[in-house]
């Protein structure tokens, strides 16, 4: 397979308004090639947006696999707020998933929520739901190997007998495309509003799976965004995190405000090497939830903290 230029030559000079513009990598190849000039931007600031990331595959291909517990999920986060507008962006039906908007408004059914609905593809271009506070990335949309490389070769000019694409090349077309779909998704709902150069509080809910970035993707799109684990019904830690959230439970039940835990004990009540505590069991998002639930701080020095203290 080949490709030719279909723009014609003279068709610069052209003004693109483009809020992916800063995060796509296509961008950066037009730039090399001398076919674009970027302007000077006024980044928008994103505090005021809460992203709460669910850990779980979102691809076409998991929700035609698990549709009815996924949507099941979407209806019970939507009910957390029912007495606001929400935007739920949903692939597009599927033979054997089934109809995913259908099936989230079955799982609705005798709520009074207002619900809008769009699919993917047509995430983008539209103001109607700028005043929803509420957004659902109901999974995440991602093409073909084939199809990055033909995104790659369009732009910087290489064809197909030239050479080889490598890895990395690739890779970084994919993150470009994926933070600019997180982007235009998102930014359907009150998050695109701006307020005093900021954008307008909004609380977004997306599934993805971590092996593709969604929190470096997030933080470059959406700079000062917030990010909170999104846990499903019956979700528990597991492990040696399960074994530490159950033993700081029950001595925070036992102890009063301000008593203090040093981390190797912890870690060697749970049977766990004390080296091994801060990587597996403080380093983890879902951990540091718990741990806030709990109301537990972690404490020491200005460099290195080594205790939990109950606030």
């Amino acid at each position: 397979m080949d490709y030719r230029d279909s723009l014609p030559p003279d068709l610069a000079p052209m003004l693109i308004l483009d809020a992916s513009g800063r995060v796509r990598a296509t961008y950066d190849d037009m730039e090399a090639r001398g076919l674009l000039v970027r302007l000077k931007s006024a980044v928008k600031r994103y505090d005021n947006l809460t992203v709460h990331l669910w850990d779980k595959g979102g691809g076409k291909s998991s929700f035609a696999n698990n549709s009815d517990a996924l949507c099941k999920e979407i209806a019970r986060m939507v009910l957390t707020r029912p007495k606001e507008p929400w935007l739920v962006i949903v692939h597009k039906p599927h033979l054997t998933g089934g109809d995913y908007e259908r099936l989230i408004r079955q799982h609705l059914q005798g709520a009074d929520v207002d619900v809008a609905f769009l699919t993917w593809g047509n995430h983008m271009a539209t103001n109607a739901y700028v005043d929803r506070p509420n957004v659902v990335l109901a999974g995440t949309l991602f093409y073909g190997t084939a199809q990055y490389e033909a995104l790659k070769r369009s732009v910087t000019g290489q064809r197909a007998s030239d050479a080889s694409l490598s890895v990395e090349a690739l890779a970084k077309v994919k993150v470009g495309e994926t933070t600019h779909h997180l982007l235009q998704a998102l930014c359907r709902a009150s998050v695109r509003r701006c307020v005093d150069g900021g954008c307008a509080p909004c609380n977004a809910f997306v599934i993805g799976n971590s092996r593709h970035g969604f929190h470096a993707a997030l933080a470059e799109a959406f700079p000062g965004v917030k990010t909170k684990p999104w846990h499903e019904e019956g979700w528990r830690l597991t492990g040696f995190k399960g074994k530490a959230l159950e033993f700081l439970s029950t001595w925070a039940g036992c102890n009063a405000p301000g008593s203090i835990i040093k981390f190797a004990d912890v870690a060697n009540a749970i049977g766990m090497k004390a080296g091994n505590f801060r990587k597996d069991v403080r380093g983890k998002s879902d951990f540091q939830e718990a741990m806030k639930r709990l109301s537990i701080l972690e404490i020491g020095g200005l460099s290195r903290k080594n205790a939990f203290q109950i606030s």
